[in-house]
């Protein structure tokens, strides 16, 4: 794939000859159709095609005014063009979980300063955590963890908090457990490593104990944990 620059620059609206904007599977995207000109906090991936991803941050849209949104964009080097595939078109769009590990048509994370994402497994991508609008629109920080299917478009609320200030729950250290959690932080780190295992490092968020302040904890999320190794057992002795 050839080297390429994206730039926002084109335009600072969705679609400017449609009030709402028109989505993935409608028609094919035309060439002034681009996100908000992104001032900081949107996260961005690539697909095994080489298409570049961009999800939410804090951007200048319609009206010009410097605001948070949760819209989901991908660009086609090839064709030099960017399709609006999800999420509101308008900014401060609340979170809509659903059930929990049941993906639906409307579901979709909060807008965000920031969420903290990679490609979980091949045709999924995922992101956490961040400073927005819960379910219900309560504002602050978010431990919410999610999946989007690239082939169906749709978003799986995983695993986390629907509500903002969640407390961690840390389990013992290097055993993993469906109860396990970080809680709901902003300014934190986050990366894949070679194994598609999610890693998530400190920020300024919730602890066990409901104490808000800065962390340096370190979590993995892996999707399919494996058992941890048997603990060794008394030695044998001959009995002879």
């Amino acid at each position: 794939m050839r080297p390429f620059l994206v730039t926002l620059a084109r335009s600072s609206k969705y679609f400017p000859s449609h009030p709402t904007g028109i989505k993935e599977d409608a028609v094919p995207a035309p060439a002034l159709q681009t996100p908000a000109l992104l001032l900081a906090g949107g996260s961005a991936w690539l697909d095994a095609s080489g298409n570049v991803w961009l999800f939410g941050g804090l951007g200048l849209a319609q009206g010009s005014v410097p605001q948070e949104y949760n819209d989901l964009w991908k660009y086609n080097p090839g064709s030099d063009e960017w399709t609006w595939v999800g999420g509101s078109n308008g900014p401060d769009a609340a979170g809509v979980y659903g059930t929990q590990r049941a993906g639906s048509a409307g579901n979709g994370p909060a807008r965000a300063s920031r969420r903290y994402r990679g490609r979980t497994r091949p045709g999924i991508s995922g992101c956490t955590g961040a400073y927005g609008y819960a379910q219900g629109g309560a504002l602050g920080n978010l431990n919410d963890l999610w999946e989007y299917t690239l082939d169906s478009g749709v978003w799986t609320w995983i695993g986390g908090s629907s509500s903002t200030a969640a407390s961690g729950t840390y389990g013992t250290q290097d055993v993993p457990a469906l109860s396990n959690v970080p809680g709901a932080r902003e300014q934190a780190v986050g990366w894949l490593d070679s194994s598609g295992d999610f890693w998530l490092f400190g920020g300024f968020g919730f602890d066990s104990s409901g104490v808000e302040a800065d962390l340096n904890d370190l979590w993995r999320f892996t999707q399919n944990p494996e058992p941890p190794p048997p603990r060794p057992g008394p030695a044998k002795r001959d009995m002879a």
